[in-house]
């Protein structure tokens, strides 16, 4: 980290960073879901979202602002809840996401016996 980087970080939300947080956590969630026989990728999306859950919960509780009182806990999460339904929504509609999704769910593969 350079002294620019510092100077970013000390200076507030920064959108650049949240960006790469989320390239690196997709990079780790996708390699950590490789499977060797067959070569696939396979996304088991409640242990993705157990784990995505418990480091949540675990920047949430660095965050002590957001511990204050049981009435900041309930702020923060009923903010998180709203931009979860937000974002859910907006993957959703794209239609990138889409073609993966129907690729990944609805696809017969019947050339491997089933559907993925």
């Amino acid at each position: 980290m350079n002294s620019n980087d510092f100077e970013r970080a000390r200076a507030g939300y920064d959108d650049a960073h949240e960006e790469a947080l989320v390239e690196a956590i997709t990079r780790a969630v996708f390699a950590a879901s490789v499977i060797s026989e067959p070569p696939v990728t396979v996304l088991r999306t409640g242990e993705l979202t157990n784990a995505l859950l418990t480091v949540l919960a675990t920047a949430i509780a660095l965050s002590p602002s957001a511990l204050r009182s049981p009435a900041a806990i309930r702020k923060t999460t009923n903010s998180l809840w709203r931009r979860l339904l937000k974002r859910v929504a907006a993957a959703r509609a794209n239609a990138d996401f889409g073609d993966f999704e129907s690729n990944c769910f609805r696809h017969d593969d019947s050339e491997r016996g089933g559907h993925a």
